[in-house]
């Protein structure tokens, strides 16, 4: 993958993340972040040092939270509202791009994107850091690649006496922690029910169950 990129000048500690859009990801979009400064490559042609790249938080909230209902912590909420990401080729124009950077206390900050992804189809990725310290460990996130289902809220599916909740989601895997980009729910048409097929180890050999799944959030 090319990781070529021209920086802007000053950079005091800057963290990198790259998104690719398209089935074969043959648009990059390089995101530098650096103190409270965001770089959006929002043309694709991988030279953050033009205009119009560069973006303050056009939102701040600080407030105190509880975690286990006895004490508080400092929390600080910033989000940049990048708008557009247009390609240089002119094809396909991404909307909506946004992202926020929630931290608490000293914690390291955990980043929320989300695009729409030619307009239309509604993804996120992140809840969790999201910026690697150089281009070569910069996590890559996909948006608009091929889709698949994934677990979530647990990593099995245990079959007990008491009820199970199976929840799942689908998106496009990513490189690096947190790249995985979630389609929206939204852009499931209501009509279709998804169905998960499970195969239950018994001893007398695998057992098969089908379960429609009708709730979404």
């Amino acid at each position: 993958m090319d990781r070529r990129l021209v920086e802007p000048a000053g950079l005091v500690k800057p963290g990198y993340c790259l998104l690719v859009f398209g089935p074969e990801a043959k648009t990059c979009v390089w995101i530098i972040e650096d103190g409270d400064t965001l770089y959006v490559d929002r043309n694709a042609n991988g030279d953050l040092t033009e205009a119009g790249e560069a973006f303050a938080p056009g939102e701040r909230r600080d407030h105190m939270a509880s975690v286990d209902g006895k004490s508080f912590r400092k929390h600080r909420d910033w989000t940049y509202y990048i708008g557009d990401v247009t390609p240089n080729n002119g094809l396909t124009k991404h909307t909506g791009f946004k992202l926020t950077r929630h931290r608490s206390e000293d914690e390291p900050a955990h980043h929320i994107l989300s695009v729409l992804v030619g307009g239309a189809t509604l993804q996120y990725a992140g809840w969790g850091p999201l910026f690697g310290a150089s281009r070569d460990t910069a996590p890559v996130v996909h948006f608009g690649g091929p889709v698949v289902a994934k677990l979530i809220r647990s990593s099995v599916a245990i079959k007990g006496a008491d009820d199970r909740e199976l929840h799942f989601c689908i998106g496009t895997p990513g490189i690096g922690s947190h790249s995985f980009a979630y389609v929206g729910e939204q852009a499931l048409p209501l009509a279709i029910r998804p169905v998960v097929e499970i195969n239950w180890p018994t001893q007398g050999g695998p057992r098969k169950e089908c379960f429609e799944l009708p709730w979404r959030c």
